[in-house]
C-alpha cells in the first residue's frame, strides 16, 4: 500500500482524491489491518489516506455470504 499511495492523484487544495483500490478477500483485509496500524500517524500519507480498498466482485459476494 506504500507504493500504491505514492500513485494516489491529488486535488488542487492537495488532499487526496479516493481512489479504489480492489483485490482478492484476504488482500482486503491485510489492507483494513495496515490502515489500522498506521490511524495514528500524522500525515494523510502516512495514514494511506486516499486508498479505499475493495474487494472484487467474486469475493464480495463470498464475503456477503459470510455475513
Amino acid at each position: 500500500m506504500e507504493h500504491l499511495q505514492n500513485y494516489v492523484p491529488r486535488r488542487a487544495d492537495g488532499k487526496f482524491r479516493v481512489t479504489k483500490c480492489f483485490a482478492d478477500g484476504l488482500s482486503v483485509e491485510r489492507m483494513n489491518d495496515a490502515k489500522m496500524a498506521r490511524a495514528a500517524d500524522f500525515s494523510d500519507t502516512d495514514q494511506l489516506i486516499g486508498l479505499e480498498q475493495s474487494p472484487q466482485e467474486f469475493h464480495h459476494r463470498g464475503l456477503m455470504l459470510q455475513v
